[in-house]
């Protein structure tokens, strides 16, 4: 049997997600079909690769073991990581990958000094597994926006292995995908437009333009707002008590980097300084998003930049060339009119007690956005419906604040590449865009918007969840139809022989 013939799945799920979810049935569609395809599990939880219950029709289950740095390294992989940290495009990886290592550190104390190491230890570790198994195509179940999974996309695709990853819709339980963020794929027989539960599924997209159209908040702000009102209330804070005891004895976020560099911080006194350092950190940015808007808003014309919560796929990498939400700031302000003011939305959120926004924004970026020419911050607690209603345009990465505006006559650029690009009245921000660009769109009726979205739904969008559980995607959106997952597992399948035919 060629080892050429070989796909990875590098899956980020947990063992109960891998067992709701469609993976199996997609091993058991490909191994039927296949039968000379192989199919090996890249578990990034540890969890997934260490329970033989998960391996089904998978030939092998490996374990990128971020933490354990005196793994031993293959000489191989040492040759191969010397070409690659030499290659024209490491430095970018290599700082987007030290930059996604925030979402690790819920403190403020992991050090770039042993960011550094871990970065150089996974890269060693990937490079070992992919050269050991020679793959021509590795997998993802969501686009890669983990420290780990970038890692690997990025090391698979220096050696000349395709990748597949999924990139999910916010209003349909459906996907795009992707060989790369600016490349669709889309085999026949993939597309919900050919599924068997296509009407079903179709029937979620006009739900979610409603309330769109109404300018009601998503469910998932709807529940923030909640906690958070919730959370401020005396009889709360008192029965926070006995948790916040447990936290002593357990690790709150068994995931997070904390104290590296020194040692002797694991027990009760380090995990109290852990509770400290997360609740000060978190405290200090909501006090600081919550003043924002104080200024009242200038009555000129004025267009809207809508920040994304941060840390997110749908920031990084989905946002790229933007890593850096500051320099959505700058490049939207250069674009603007002078004479028009640039007002700046936070993403409500960033600061809520529901997320973790302190991995992911320092409390002095509003200052930095505050100093710049006719930059104002609209108040958080503020609608962002309203407020793009009277505004000449709206600028974002990714956001479906996109397709709120264009139901308003509001023509919008966005940055990245999101799930909806190719939306009448929206344009992509490029080096050679200006300002007329925008202006110059013709904007569409609600019934335009409405065919837009279900044709792309049908096609090319195939049925999944992206790496959403099944419990937060049936929260959202409503009980996903019966047969779904067998849906999913066969537009999966074609998706992955396709790759692997063309590679």
């Amino acid at each position: 049997m060629e080892s050429n013939e070989l796909a990875v799945f590098a899956l980020a799920l947990g063992a109960k997600d891998f067992d709701q979810g469609p993976w199996p049935r997609v091993a058991k569609i490909l191994n039927a079909s296949k039968p000379s395809l192989r199919l090996g599990l890249l578990g990034i939880d540890p969890q997934l690769a260490s329970d033989d219950s998960m391996q089904g029709g998978f030939e092998f289950v490996e374990h990128l073991k971020l933490f354990s740095i005196s793994e031993p390294k293959s000489g191989p992989s040492l040759v191969k990581y010397a070409g690659f940290s030499s290659s024209p495009g490491y430095q970018q990886f290599r700082f987007i990958s030290l930059k996604l290592l925030n979402r690790m550190d819920l403190t403020g104390t992991f050090r770039f000094l042993e960011r550094e190491v871990y970065l150089q230890n996974a890269v060693l570790q990937a490079l070992a597994v992919l050269l050991h198994r020679k793959p021509k195509l590795v997998v993802f179940d969501v686009t890669p926006h983990e420290f780990v999974p970038f890692v690997i996309q990025s090391v698979a695709e220096w050696l000349g292995i395709s990748v597949l990853f999924f990139q999910p819709c916010s209003m349909a339980p459906t996907m795009l995908a992707r060989t790369n963020l600016r490349a669709v794929t889309s085999p026949k027989g993939a597309e919900v437009a050919v599924s068997p539960i296509a009407r079903e599924i179709r029937a979620f997209m006009p739900q979610r333009l409603k309330l769109l159209i109404e300018g009601l908040d998503p469910k998932y702000i709807q529940q923030q707002r909640g906690r958070d009102e919730t959370a401020s209330s005396p009889f709360h804070l008192l029965k926070s008590v006995p948790a916040t005891l447990s936290w002593l004895w357990k690790d709150r976020f068994p995931r997070s980097r904390d104290f590296t560099g020194h040692a002797g911080l694991d027990g009760v006194m380090g995990r109290l300084a852990k509770i400290i350092l997360f609740r000060s950190l978190q405290s200090t940015l909501r006090g600081k998003v919550n003043s924002l808007g104080s200024r009242s808003l200038p009555v000129a014309p004025y267009c809207v930049l809508a920040l994304h919560y941060e840390p997110e796929r749908t920031s990084v990498p989905e946002g790229f060339p933007i890593d850096f939400q500051g320099d959505a700031v700058v490049h939207s302000r250069l674009l603007v009119p002078e004479t028009n003011a640039l007002v700046v939305k936070e993403h409500y959120s960033q600061q809520t007690s529901a997320m973790r926004g302190v991995a992911g924004r320092s409390p002095e970026f509003y200052d930095l956005v505050e100093s710049m020419p006719n930059t104002w911050f609209a108040p958080t607690q503020s609608r962002l419906s309203e407020l793009v209603s009277g505004a000449e345009c709206v600028i974002t990465l990714t956001g479906t604040v996109a397709i709120e505006s264009v139901l308003r006559g509001v023509p919008v650029a966005y940055f990245g590449s999101p799930w909806w690009e190719g939306l009448p009245g929206t344009v992509r921000i490029t080096d050679a865009f200006s300002y007329d660009d925008v202006r110059g769109l013709k904007l569409p009726d609600q019934g335009d918007v409405a065919d837009f979205l279900d044709n792309l739904c049908s096609s090319p969008m195939i049925p999944g969840l992206a790496g959403e559980s099944l419990e937060t995607m049936e929260y959202r959106l409503g009980p996903l139809p019966q047969g779904f997952f067998d849906a999913v597992a066969n537009s999966v399948s074609l998706c992955v022989l396709r790759e692997m035919e063309l590679t």
